[in-house]
């Protein structure tokens, strides 16, 4: 993917850790391992949001990192 990214010119506009991030996007071990810790994030945030439904204000669900 990066070669390709090279060959197009897409990568001058990115910075260091997003090339890096890149790199292990053909890595199947990271990509098993980002998986399983966005699939956690995602049932913990449920949690978090259930949690936050109980309190007598107005709770607005949201697709974002925050309610």
């Amino acid at each position: 993917m990066k070669n390709e990214l090279l060959t197009k010119g897409f990568l001058w506009n990115i910075n260091g850790l997003a090339s890096v991030f890149c790199s292990l996007l053909n890595d199947e071990k990271f990509i098993e391992e980002y998986n399983m810790c966005r699939m956690q994030y995602l049932q913990e945030r449920n949690i978090f949001l259930e949690q936050m439904k109980t309190l007598p204000v107005k709770i607005y669900d949201s697709s974002a990192n925050f309610f």
